[in-house]
Parts: structure tokens; C-alpha cells; sequence
């Protein structure tokens, strides 16, 4: 059976286009709300230029040299509004009046859409008992409804997880350091056209070849194993037990500053470079590549050298001590 031929020409303004690029050039439209007021754009815009600036951006303005406000910006279809576009260093359109496109997530969002459409009430409850998140109170303790049971929320991101079932090689099981991180299988029961959208060059799907970033292997085998038995001994020793949201902010803070020390480390051994060069030297392939390297080394010290994990472990619990003013 062949799917049913429809008019490539709708009466109906704009769906040409629209026909061209989500379904010819695999794009997504997508509204970014930061780049609809002139000032927010323009925060945008300086941020942007102070990570890249040998690709800057710039509003479309009047008076290159005014304002970044309404009256000063441009209008490039001459209806008499004013238009907030950002351009890049090419002055071509990276933000149109808060619209800008994107690699399709189409897959995903078929599959997230059609599983939940296909549940009903009782089993979209059910499925969040199963599955979901649960909540916690400022003070760790978990969030119940009025019967008192426990509250959970699954986003869209969490329910993908699941319905690809992505298993990962970990500390434990992976061949080799360098296999931690890479996907060992995933739901093969999954439709056929999703599995063959993950190999397709258009769509933004996780291909289950693709191993996780080098900071997000670091942040998953490395520091959070060690992180967890700080935790523990911050308990045990000094009878301080953080909250749930207390774990969160000090792993993020902490895993990042342990990360950058030693990746700046990589990239800037003498401590010769200032704050922007380090910026940029990070982007590059070699460095990327390097940091990968980093978190092999480290994984395989963990497993390998005696007392590596201690002593990784207990700079670890200082730093969370001293955070913590303990």
C-alpha cells in the first residue's frame, strides 16, 4: 500500500513553505523567547560574542550604533512594525522576531506523542507509579498527595529514556575504559522506522553508537560513585545529612570545579593563558579528544591502582566540607 498523493500546492498562506522545511529539509521551527524583546535579544547577542567572539552576532538596527530598543530596530518587510532579528558575522538571520529553526527531533516526538495518545487515564497513572521521578520536599523528605502517595512527575525526556531503553557499559562490565559510557543495547522492540531514523543525518535522534560526552562519562562513572560515598561519610562522621536538593546543587558545583581544574590543567599545563583563551582552547578537537583521554586514565586508575579512589574520594568529602563551612 502506498501512501495516499496529496496537492503540493495548499491554498492556504504559508504551508508551502512550511511543507519545505519540515518534511524536505527536515527542519524543526522553533520560538525562543529570549530573542523576542530587543534587550533580551541583545543580552542574547552579548553572550554570544563573549564565548565566540570571532563569530559575532548583532541585532538589525536602525542606527547600528543606537540603542537596542524597539525604536532603533529595523523592519524588514516594511509593514511599519519593527522586526527583532539577530544576524550572524555573514549578516544572515540566526533569530527572526523569536523563530529560528533546527535539526527535526520529529522521531522523538512521534514516539513520545503516539506512546502517551495510546494510554489511558488509569494507565498513564499507573505508568507514572512505575516509572516517574518522585518528589522531594526542601527538606528531603518525599512529597505525597492528599491519600499519602508519593508524588512523581515523568517529563517527555524521561519517558523516551525508557521507551529506548538504553543500557550503558559502566565501570564494571565495559570491555575496556573507553568503552564506559557507550550504549551495550537498547529496546530492539522498538518500531523499525525509529531505529532507522537513530542512522539518519537528518534527524537529531540518539544513535545507540554514539558513547555520552566526556564530561558526562565523567560526571556518571567517575565522580558520582565517589560523591555518593562522601555523602555517606558526611553522614556518618560529621551527622550532617544533606537534602535531596542540597545533593544536586553541591554535585553539580562541586563535579564541575573538580572537572575544569583538571581538564584546565590539560589544555593550560603553565598557567599561561587567560580566561577567554582557555574558553576557546576547550572548544577544539584536541582538547575534546584529550578530555576523553582524561576520563580512560581515570577510570582505569580507579579500577586498577590501589588506594586511587581513596584518596579521590576524600578530596571529595573536604571539598564538600569546606562548602559546607564543617
Amino acid at each position: 500500500m502506498t501512501a495516499q498523493n496529496f496537492a503540493l500546492n495548499s491554498p492556504q498562506s504559508g504551508m508551502n513553505e512550511l511543507k519545505t522545511l519540515v518534511l524536505d529539509m527536515y527542519k524543526d521551527i522553533k520560538r525562543v523567547s529570549n530573542a523576542i524583546a530587543p534587550q533580551s535579544a541583545a543580552k542574547m547577542v552579548r553572550k554570544h560574542n563573549e564565548i565566540n567572539p570571532d563569530a559575532p552576532w548583532r541585532l538589525y538596527k536602525v542606527d547600528p550604533e543606537g540603542p537596542d530598543d524597539i525604536t532603533n530596530m529595523g523592519d524588514l518587510n516594511e509593514d511599519g512594525i519593527p522586526d527583532v532579528v539577530v544576524l550572524n558575522s555573514k549578516n544572515q538571520p540566526v533569530f527572526i522576531n523569536g523563530y529560528t529553526t533546527r535539526r527535526s527531533k520529529w522521531p522523538d516526538d512521534l514516539l513520545y506523542h503516539s506512546g502517551i495518545a495510546g494510554l489511558s487515564k488509569e494507565e498513564k497513572k499507573a505508568y507514572l507509579q512505575a516509572h516517574g521521578r518522585q518528589l522531594y520536599n526542601g527538606d528531603g523528605s518525599p512529597i505525597v498527595d492528599s491519600e499519602g502517595n508519593p508524588v512523581k512527575t515523568l517529563s517527555k525526556k524521561d519517558y523516551l529514556r525508557d521507551m529506548r531503553g538504553f543500557k550503558y557499559y559502566d565501570i564494571n562490565d565495559a570491555p575496556s575504559p573507553a568503552d564506559v559510557g557507550t550504549i551495550r543495547s537498547w529496546n530492539e522492540d522498538l518500531p523499525l522506522w525509529y531505529q532507522e531514523a537513530s542512522n539518519s543525518k537528518h534527524y537529531k535522534v540518539t544513535d545507540p553508537t554514539k558513547r555520552l560526552s566526556a564530561y558526562k562519562r565523567y560526571q556518571s562513572y567517575v565522580f558520582k560513585p565517589l560523591f555518593d560515598n562522601a555523602v555517606r561519610r558526611l553522614a556518618a562522621e560529621d551527622h550532617r545529612e544533606l537534602t535531596g536538593a542540597e545533593k544536586m546543587q553541591l554535585f553539580g558545583k562541586i563535579a564541575a570545579g573538580f572537572w575544569n581544574e583538571n581538564t584546565n590543567q590539560i589544555i593550560d599545563p603553565d598557567g599561561s593563558m587567560n580566561e577567554d583563551q582557555r574558553k576557546k582552547a576547550r572548544k577544539s578537537k584536541e582538547a575534546k579528544a584529550s578530555f576523553d583521554e582524561y576520563v580512560n586514565n581515570t577510570l582505569n586508575l580507579i579500577k586498577t591502582q590501589p588506594g586511587f579512589s581513596d584518596r579521590y574520594q576524600n578530596e571529595i568529602y573536604t571539598a564538600l566540607k569546606d562548602v559546607l563551612d564543617l
